[in-house]
Parts: C-alpha cells; structure tokens; sequence
C-alpha cells in the first residue's frame, strides 16, 4: 500500500499505518482460521469469504483515494476541504473495518490478538543462596527433565508456593524452551469452565459463545500440536484435563503441567511424576525478610524483633504481614505488645491480619467431616514433638475414630487420619521416625477455634496459674511444662481430658484431687515420678483411658481402680508394678492393658469382654521373659492369644491354658519360641483351627488337652520335635478326627497307645473324655494322676 507523506499528512500518515496494521491483523486471523480448519459448515465459509471481499473491496478504495489524493497534491497542498473530505472517508471505512473484524469472530474460533509467549506477573525477588531459590532451581530442572511431565509443588498456606510459581512464570530461559507459557490461578470455589476460559483467553481464543463441547475442542486443537507450559496454581482438588480440553493424556503431547497445591494428595491425584515439598524459611531467612519488610531495626528492639519473627513460624506470608504491621514503629512497648499478641493461643485472630487468618483456616474447613476436624484440633494439645502411636491411641480413645470397630481396625483408621491431615500440611513429620508435629501457626490457629482448652505454651508453669483456670476448660494440656505441685481439689465440672505426661519433677498428686472431676475420660499421667494414686482416683467413674507410661517409680495400683469399671485402657509399661490387684477382674470393659513385667511370674487375664489383644506393640527387651504361667480366658472377643510380639518374649513359659474365648482362631501367631513350654491346655473354643500356623518342634511339651475344640483338626507336632510329649488329651470322637502327619501316624501305630477315661462332667460334646499316651515320663504321668479326679483347667 503507498502511503502519503508525513510532510503533509501527519496524522492521516499514522492512521493509515494503524489501519494497515488492523487490515493485515484482520486477513492473517482469517487465514489462520481457514488454515486451522475451525470452519464446521458450507455456509459459515461462504459467509467468511464475503466478508473478505468486503474487507479487499474496502482495502482497494481507500487505496485509489490515496492515489487520488497524490494526484492532486501539485495543486492543492494546503486544500483543507480536500484534507477535511479524505479524513472523513477514511474515518469510516476504519468504521467499515472494526464491524468486520467482529463478524470475524465467527462460531469455529477466530483468533482476536497476537499471542506473547509469556505475561510476566509481578513478584517478589528471590535471592540467591535461599532454600527457595534452591528449590526454583530444582523446580527448573524438573522442567528441562524430559521424562517428567507433570510436576507438583506442595505445602503448608502461607509458605511461599505462589511466590515460586510465579518467579518460575518469568525465567527467561523458558521462553526459549516453550511457544507459550500460560498461568492459571485455580483457587477453592474453582469450575472447568472458568479455568478454560482462563486458558483460552491466553491462547488468544474466544469462546465466551460457544457451547461447552465446542469451547473444550477448541482448546484442544489449538494446544494439541503445541509446545506449552501450564501453570495452576491454589489447586484445591483433582483437575479433569481432558475435561478443560488441555491434552495431557497423550504420551505424545509436547506440553507440561506444573500444579501448587497445599495437598500432597491433590498433586498425586494429578499423577505427578515429581513432587517438590516447600517448606518454612530458614530461620536466618526469614529474619533478613522481616527486615527487608519492616526496614532498619534499633538494637534495643532486636531481641524482641527476633522473638516476634520466631512467632510467624518462618512463614512468608506471616512475616510480611507482621513486618507491614510494624513498619516505622520505633518504641518498645508496641514491639512487646505484638510479640504477646503472638504468643497468646486464646486471640481469635492469632495476632495476624485477617487475610493470613483466613488463608489458615481453609485448610482446616476444606477438611472432610467432624472427626477429621476434630483429630486436627486434638493435635493442639501437644506443644512439641508428638509420638505418631500415642496420638492416634489418643483418638481411639476420645471416640473421634474407629467407635464401633476393632482396635486393630481403629488404628488403622487413625493411621489414615494421620496420613490426611499430613497431607493437607495441618501436621508434618517429625525430625525423628515415628514423630510428627504442627506448625505454630497452626497450633495458634486450632486453639484459637477450638472452645474449652487449656493449653500451657510458654516453657515452666507456674504453679499459681492453676488456680481458677481450669473450671471452663473441658481439655487441658500441661505437658512437659515443668509442674511441680498440683491444687488440692480444683472444681473441673466439665473436664474430659487431662494432659499432665513428661513432667518429670511432679511427684505427689493430692489424696482429693480428682474428687470433682466427674467426666473426666481421659487421665495422662505418663513421664512422671509419682509412687502412687490417691483414694480419690475412685471418683472418676467415667474414666475410660487411665495412662501411667515410663511411671518408674509406681509400684503398686491401688484397689479402688476396681470401681472404674468404665475403663477400657491402661497403660502401665514401663512402671514397677509386678502384679494387678485382684479388683482389675471387675474391668469388664477393658480393651487394652499394656505392661512391661520383667519379674513376673504369673499371669491371669480372665473374663475381659472387651479385649482384643493382650499386646500390639513392639515389646522391651526382657518383658516376659520370667513368666512362667499364662492363663487366659473368658475373653469373648480375643481372637489371638499371643501375638507374633509377644512370642518372642515367652522363653521362659511352661504353661499355657486358654478357655472360653469363643472368637479365638489361633493360639500363637508366627513361629512359636517356647522352648520350655511343659503343659498346653485349650478347653471350650468353638472357633480354634490351630495352635500356630506350622509344625514346630516342642522340646519341653509333656502334656497336650483339648476339650470343646471341634475345628482343632490338625496339632502342630514334628515327631523328632517331641521328645517329651507323654499325654495328648481330649473328647474320643475329637481323637478320631484329627490329621496326622503320616510318620506320626506310623509310629502312633507301632506304639500300642493306651487310652485311660476321664470323666469330664462340664464337657458338652462328650460324655467321656480320653487321654491317650504313649511312654509316660515321670512329669507327664504325675500331671495325669494329678488330674484323673480335677477339671483340666483346675
């Protein structure tokens, strides 16, 4: 196109360039539409070829007015009708232009701008030599990596994740690697069609008009052949890519995901084949933030300024938002009434603005029901380091899990809470195996929720703070906080948990202190030098979890623990406690009864309806490892008798009678270790199948009885593995059912077996019971003699 001279047309000169710039924008998207094929009808193409008619038809007159307009310039430079009458013409076929670049937009999906390869976003600097740095370096060369394609950054709110991404948006040396790179920010209340649009906006597509099918095709034909980065950020839950139209199911798609989101879960969801965990600044870090935001510092005030940076848990966005806070304060006094701000659990909006406020409690609302908000906020009791077991023990025992299930089950149910909240960045692993901890802010956040709790987070309790605090409080928390006396009778009306474990310099409990606790459920008394219980423990008839861990110098429960018959756990591992008194018998409801005995002898656990294991845990070394007799029975809902832990412990037992445990199915899970086990006695199990998974040798066994065991078909006897066995006990027709291993068959046959009546008048499923023997040892045959005229179990 000829052009007229600026000399003398100004501001026509640049209007026709702008107007050149449109007419070649306009054919180009026109050909780029033809090109991609987004035409889906004859009559929609003929429609745009008209219009490109126009447009050439509209192109050429303005050009033969120009021409015109050259013509005449030798006779009329400075004509101003001539000047006035082309700016007029020219005016409205700009008019006739921008009407059909609209029609232009035609169903199948016009192009309407130029596409830049990337928009950077204003961010904050990361610098150099930071962990976060770091891991943008890290994140970088996941992207460069050409066997990952799909990338998730994950993390705690509040801890820098958007920061990263958007730093990671303007790296310059991407551009060369992508055609485009596109940021998209999801958030909670997110929906497919928003998040397309998002893309097909930066994509340089209209779509606002088209149907869902075709708006999602239509991303999907312009991405597919493309080299892309995509960016989500604030992803809250699972993404259907193919439901947004972005290809990424094809192994042959060119493009990239990156995903930030505050769930590990979310970014697995999203099959993330790299997962980049962000955590809390460095301490040294987040002090040179805080600076950064708040500027010089007095030295007077640094101390505090240290301690108020310390109470933003290395959190980014805490630190800024405290640091905007206390910009160009100078005096002391407002620096100390932030820092106690801070430090106090009970403020509602935990000493920050309300934005960061909010961005903590999402986490905490996008959970999934009452017992996950409830586990999380339980966690709050705890002020450092958590013993992953104790805690979910502690959730069993508050109900918030597992309630009608077993205890095997409802740890593993609490196993899986743990593993969510971990996940959603409410807890994270400990710096030890088997630990895990919360993050001040969100320790400060729970209690600033949760009603009723008493929580001491500020090193040695003063005893004097005790008094009047606890008669609101339905949970409170001393743990470990250096507690030396307890108040004579402190009225807790409400009280359910009592959290006073790891105070090692406590060593009295008042005789009244628990007379007016009457819900009291849950008593930790774990870590501490107490050397007994007051009478007044019997006041607590509500009590269902009693815990008594690593209690050294305990010795001796007192009787009155017979009267809380509510009681469902005890723990007394660990304590000197050599026998239970005679009263534990009327703890119908017991579940759970840990102990550590390395001098006890005897042991009887007798009519415990709700026990389900005698132990399930890890054992110390040289529990057990004295007792000599072990009778279990009348344990309606025990299945095993001794579990593969225990065992282990077991060199020493001799005799081992079980009865009446009518869900039972195995009496020794794994290899049995009873080396010197003399007397096997098993009466009334309907359910019994086997006495331990495989045949085993017994050096020591003399005596085998079974009575009322009628799916005991099979005993577990290698016959160079029973030296000693003399008698095998049970019903004639239990005798004659039973399998045997063919050498033990054969010579069961070269020995002429005897067999001896035995009245047994409490057997229901024979008249008689038999002993059948083969050569009697001197033990064996005065057991026998012993019993001839006794119950077995006697």
């Amino acid at each position: 196109m000829s052009k007229v001279k600026s000399t003398w047309f100004p501001d026509l000169d640049l209007g026709n360039r702008q107007r050149g710039n449109e007419e070649e924008n306009s054919t180009e998207q026109v050909k780029d539409n033809e090109k991609n094929g987004r035409s889906r009808c004859s009559d929609l193409d003929l429609g745009n070829r008209q219009r490109g008619n126009e447009e050439e038809n509209s192109t050429e007159q303005v050009k033969d007015n120009e021409n015109n307009g050259r013509s005449r310039r030798g006779c009329c430079l400075f004509n101003i009708c001539l000047r006035y009458k082309y700016g007029k013409q020219l005016v409205e076929r700009k008019k006739e232009i921008e009407k059909l670049r609209e029609k232009g937009n035609f169903q199948g999906g016009a192009v309407t701008n130029r596409v830049s390869r990337v928009q950077l976003i204003p961010a904050q600097r990361l610098e150099e030599e930071t962990s976060m740095y770091y891991t943008l370096l890290r994140l970088q060369k996941c992207i460069c990596d050409d066997s990952v394609r799909i990338i998730g950054v994950w993390g705690m709110p509040g801890v820098g994740k958007t920061t990263l991404l958007e730093n990671l948006n303007n790296v310059p040396a991407l551009e060369s690697l992508f055609k485009i790179i596109i940021f998209v920010t999801v958030s909670q209340k997110w929906s497919p069609e928003e998040v397309r649009g998002k893309i097909a906006r930066r994509l340089g597509l209209d779509i606002e008009r088209e149907t869902v099918e075709t708006a999602r095709s239509m991303v999907f034909q312009k991405m597919k052949d493309m080299k892309y980065l995509l960016i989500l950020d604030d992803v809250w839950e699972k993404v259907n890519l193919h439901q947004i139209g972005v290809p990424m199911n094809n192994d042959n798609t060119k493009g990239k995901l990156v995903l930030a989101s505050r769930f590990l879960g979310v970014c697995q969801g999203m099959n993330t084949e790299e997962d980049i965990g962000v955590k809390p600044l460095k301490r040294q870090e987040a002090w040179e933030l805080f600076v950064e935001k708040v500027g010089e510092i007095p030295s007077d005030i640094e101390p505090v300024a240290k301690d108020v940076v310390d109470q933003c848990g290395n959190l980014p966005i805490a630190i800024l938002a405290v640091g905007g806070q206390l910009r160009g304060k100078q005096g002391i006094q407002i620096w100390n009434n932030k820092l106690k701000e801070l430090c106090s659990p009970s403020n509602t909006d935990i000493g920050l603005n309300d934005d960061v406020t909010k961005l903590l409690k999402l986490s905490y609302n996008h959970l999934g029901g009452d017992d996950a908000k409830n586990c999380f906020l339980y966690s709050a009791l705890y002020t450092d380091m958590i013993i992953a077991e104790e805690l979910i023990d502690h959730w069993v025992m508050e109900g918030y899990i597992g309630k009608s299930e077993t205890l095997a089950r409802s740890r593993e149910l609490g196993h899986n809470m743990l593993q969510q909240l971990i996940e959603t960045t409410l807890l994270r692993r400990g710096g030890k195996q088997g630990q895990v901890e919360m993050h001040e802010l969100h320790r400060d956040m729970a209690l600033s929720i949760a009603t009723g709790f008493l929580v001491w987070n500020g090193g040695s309790y003063p005893d004097a703070a005790l008094d009047g605090q606890w008669e609101c409080a339905n949970r409170v928390s001393l743990v470990r906080c250096g507690l030396r006396n307890l108040p004579n009778s402190p009225n807790c009306p409400e009280l359910l948990t009592l959290l006073l474990q790891g105070n090692r310099v406590l060593r009295v409990i008042p005789e009244d202190f628990f007379a007016r606790m009457p819900q009291l459920c849950i008593l930790d008394l774990s870590e501490t030098r107490i050397i007994s219980l007051p009478w007044s423990i019997s006041a607590l008839v509500n009590l269902k979890a009693l815990l008594l861990r690593n209690c050294e110098r305990l010795a001796l429960l007192p009787p009155e623990v017979g009267r809380l018959t509510q009681l469902e756990f005890i723990d007394l591992r660990g304590t000197r406690t050599s026998y239970l008194p005679n009263e534990f018998i009327k703890l119908s409801r017991l579940r759970t009864l840990q102990v550590t005995f390395t001098n006890l002898q005897y042991l009887s656990v007798q009519y415990l309806l709700k026990l389900v294991s005698i132990w399930h845990q890890p054992i110390p070394g040289g529990s057990f490892s004295g007792l000599r007799t072990l009778i279990v029975g009348g344990c309606s809902n025990l299945e095993i008798v001794i579990p593969k832990e225990m065992a282990l412990n077991l060199s020493n037992l001799e005799e081992l009678r079980v009865f009446s445990c009518r869900k039972v199915k195995i009496i020794i899970k794994g290899e049995p270790m009873l080396p010197k086990l003399k007397y096997l006695v098993l009466f009334s199990m309907p359910e019994l199948k086997r006495i331990c998974e495989e045949a085993s040798k017994w050096p020591s066994l003399q005596v085998v009885y079974a009575s009322s065991c009628p799916n005991l078909t099979r005993l577990p006897l290698l016959l160079d593995g029973i030296p000693s066995l003399g008698v095998i006990g049970g019903e004639e027709n239990w005798w004659h059912s039973l399998t045997w291993e063919e050498k033990f068959m054969k010579e069961k046959k070269k020995n002429n077996l005897k067999n001896s009546p035995y009245p047994d008048q409490r057997s229901p499923a024979s008249r008689c019971v038999f002993f059948f023997y083969c050569s009697f040892s001197s033990s064996s045959s005065s057991w026998y003699n012993r019993h001839q005229h006794r119950h077995p179990l006697q």
